[in-house]
């Protein structure tokens, strides 16, 4: 029953994301998730240079005062470490805090090049 009710709630949540995502900042979205897994968080201080801007999901207005708030993933531009000239890879931060069971509440990233 647990698990319809966590399905049937995604289904929903993802109907009222509006289409357009927000700008979210690095230091007040991303790393607050970040510096609670520490290594994520190593691997990309070690590994990659960052944006310090990105986007994320914008809830639509079926969440009242939510309206707006950006919510993960969050998607950054990012380069190998140390390296010069355009961004070429996506950092994609996932974090279902409170979307889904407590078993399945797991952070995770995803390096993806850019096209």
């Amino acid at each position: 029953m647990k698990t319809i009710a966590s399905i049937c709630f995604l289904v929903l949540l993802t109907l009222s994301f509006a289409r357009a995502g927000g700008s979210v900042d690095w230091e007040f979205h991303a790393l607050p998730i970040l510096k609670q897994h520490p290594e994520l968080l190593s691997i990309i201080e070690h590994s990659l240079d960052v944006s310090k801007t990105g986007s994320g999901v914008r809830l639509g207005k079926d969440f009242g005062k939510d309206q707006g708030k950006r919510i993960p993933p969050y998607e950054f531009d990012a380069r190998p470490k140390g390296s010069s000239g355009d961004y070429n890879l996506i950092l994609i931060i996932h974090d279902p805090s409170g979307m889904s069971d407590e078993n399945d509440n797991q952070t995770w990233i995803e390096i993806r090049p850019k096209k």
